[in-house]
């Protein structure tokens, strides 16, 4: 047996309390005692309108040569769990039949964790921690560790860590698990600037609901993911870069965007020679077809060129800048 599994030691809640009741939000506070080790919160909520249950962690950690780990139990039967890597996922054993299965009893992934079924999962979506492991039906997330080297002092501090559970019905390839993960990550920020506080050239004279609805850029599929848009290093367009999360091949992907003139697949440094038309029709790019875990780097060239009294000279400043 392995060392790790031979010392865990487990710690539960003694006290459970409701600390928000209300038509769009309900919390409770977990307190979990780690004697010498430190002082364990957790605050655990639920949204309207969202999909996942949310936890925060305050954690209080003066332990010195132990791994913290929060582990959910799940009624998922599966030999397999997947977990986030860059532009893709790896799948990796939930058993040990043999040494090689041993070794992977932690992989590290970006955003999120999954053990399913054909007809169900359920999702581990994690903000700031990358150390995952599934043993059966458990799915676990590596929250703190005590190294001595090179830091004597790693990690023994306090700390506010965040994540979630995100159950859902049918396969891995429909649980949009991509997209919350990434809204887990990324939430929607408002932010509000009184207008005398706007330089001039960054004031439109367009209507404000109607510059939003052209200048915005549309993709027509859930089924491909949005990486990085930027401006275009020749200034007169943007750059997208989409691909393929889940393994299979997606086809009639369309990107579409009131000011588009063309459209030029691209390779990753925006050489010149590598542009390859794309066909169009109106504002409209496609249709695309992506291949499993593929790749796409995509030209936008837009017309900048509009009369400058109906708000394409805020349209252009913000792409020059």
């Amino acid at each position: 047996m392995e060392y790790h599994v031979e010392t865990r030691q487990e710690y539960h809640p003694t006290l459970i309390q409701v600390v928000e009741s209300g038509p769009l939000r309900a919390s409770v506070k977990i307190t979990v005692p780690l004697g010498e080790h430190g002082d364990l919160n957790f605050i655990a909520t639920v949204l309207t309108e969202t999909p996942y249950l949310l936890f925060k962690a305050d954690i209080s950690w003066r332990a010195a040569h132990k791994f913290l780990k929060v582990e959910f139990p799940l009624s998922v039967s599966a030999t397999e769990a997947q977990y986030e890597i860059q532009s893709g996922l790896v799948s990796r054993p939930t058993h040990a039949n043999t040494s090689w299965d041993s070794a992977k009893f932690e992989v590290s992934g970006h955003k999120w964790a999954y053990l399913g079924e054909p007809n169900f999962g359920v999702g581990l979506l994690s903000k700031s921690k990358y150390g995952f492991s599934a043993k059966h039906n458990c799915l676990t997330l590596s929250l703190l560790r005590s190294t001595k080297a090179p830091d004597p002092n790693a990690d023994m501090d306090d700390h506010v860590i965040e994540y979630a559970i995100y159950p859902h019905d049918g396969p891995l390839y429909t649980s949009k698990i991509v997209q919350h993960a990434i809204n887990f990550n990324h939430p929607l920020l408002l932010h509000t600037t009184p207008l005398d506080k706007i330089t001039p050239r960054y004031k439109p004279t367009l209507n404000p609901a109607r510059l939003i609805n052209k200048t915005s850029l549309r993709v027509s599929s859930e089924e491909v993911t949005v990486q990085a848009i930027k401006k275009a290093e020749d200034g007169r367009g943007l750059v997208v870069r989409l691909y393929e999360p889940y393994g299979k091949t997606v086809f009639n992907v369309s990107l579409s965007h009131d000011l588009l003139t063309q459209a030029f697949s691209i390779n990753a440094v925006e050489r010149e020679s590598s542009k390859v038309i794309l066909p169009t029709s109106g504002n409209e790019v496609g249709p695309l077809r992506f291949g499993p875990f593929e790749i796409k780097t995509i030209y936008l060239e837009l017309d900048l060129t509009d009369e400058m009294t109906n708000g394409s000279a805020f349209k252009k400043a913000k792409l020059d800048d």
